[in-house]
């Protein structure tokens, strides 16, 4: 690990086993060292030593009594459990290590010849995704920042893209409806420009209609032309191969894609034309248009590179700022 990240390395050895005057071996590329049990009488020898013995400080040390902590410079007090640390040292060793950079093994960061920024919807409400697409997004140089459809009253600046996961929005139905300033933020990032994927229960938030329990429904987004509603009874997600009837950001017409199949939700759609799907019966799994996706199936981006090289293919590249919200 000390290798993969180039971290600083510190030894931590047992004064009472040494035998200071006589050299030892300590592992390689040691910059600092911190004694245990080290009587607090011979600290200000251990100091000068361990220096001259290694040519690395000595960077603190511990006696084996058992008191209230206390800190010395040099040297220690009665009763103490820290009897030596050297402040100036280690600040030293700190200001040093971070001018280290950080080593990148070829192939393990993919650059698509630009950076984004991608919004991910983590929240009481919507916190379903699957951890190796989010790696796989970092690995190619998406930065990653988390959005609340609860609480925030906008996005972050300078989205490219906005993701919504699955999750249980049943508690929350009241405050994602009065939520109006989000919804709005949502809307003006697509009037702008940006792109926004969603499945299951972030799917359902974007219609203009979602219900969060059978006969209870409150106003979505408005961004996708149906209603977003709850099955009486589900089964297990189900996996399936279905394949993109018109092209998307996503991908052009025909592009598969391949999922789990959330039998929680289904779409009423307002349009005959919202469907996105090929395969017959299944026409309403994936709603919207070149922009705005809806899912009913969960994406694992990473095992898919075709869509997961759809995040970096914005068809309308907008400069953005990483100076937070």
């Amino acid at each position: 690990m000390s290798d993969w990240l180039n971290l600083t390395r510190l030894a931590v050895l047992d004064a009472s086993q040494l035998s200071l005057g006589t050299r030892g071996n300590l592992p390689k590329d040691v910059r600092g060292v911190f004694l245990n049990n080290l009587p607090r009488d011979r600290a200000g020898r251990a100091a000068i030593e361990t220096e001259a013995l290694w040519g690395v400080p000595l960077l603190g040390g511990v006696s084996p009594f058992v008191g209230r902590h206390q800190f010395a410079r040099r040297g220690g007090r009665s009763g103490a459990m820290l009897t030596f640390w050297d402040e100036r040292q280690f600040l030293a060793l700190l200001d040093q290590s971070r001018s280290f950079p950080l080593p990148l093994e070829p192939g393990t960061v993919e650059d698509f010849g630009g950076r984004i920024t991608v919004a991910v919807a983590r929240d009481e409400a919507f916190r379903c995704y699957f951890a190796e697409t989010l790696d796989a997004l970092e690995r190619r140089g998406a930065r990653l920042v988390d959005f609340s459809p609860l609480h925030d009253e906008s996005l972050p600046r300078g989205v490219d893209c906005v993701y919504l996961g699955c999750g249980n929005c049943t508690p929350y139905g009241a405050a994602l409806a009065q939520n109006h300033c989000i919804k709005e933020s949502l809307r003006t990032h697509v009037r702008r420009g940006g792109r926004i994927y969603a499945e299951g229960a972030g799917a359902a938030y974007l219609c203009r209609w979602m219900e969060i329990m059978p006969g209870c429904t409150i106003p979505g987004v408005g961004l996708l032309p149906a209603a977003g509603r709850r099955m009486p009874r589900f089964g297990d997600p189900s996996a399936l191969a279905l394949h993109l009837r018109k092209a998307t950001w996503m991908g052009p017409a025909g592009t598969e894609v391949r999922g789990y199949r959330n039998w929680e939700w289904w779409f009423e759609p307002e349009s005959l034309d919202s469907g996105l799907i090929s395969e017959p019966g299944f026409e309403y799994d994936v709603i919207g248009n070149g922009t705005v996706l809806g899912s009913l199936l969960h994406l694992d981006f990473a095992a898919q590179e075709h869509l997961l090289s759809a995040f970096f293919h914005s068809a309308h590249p907008r400069p953005h700022s990483f100076t937070g919200r």
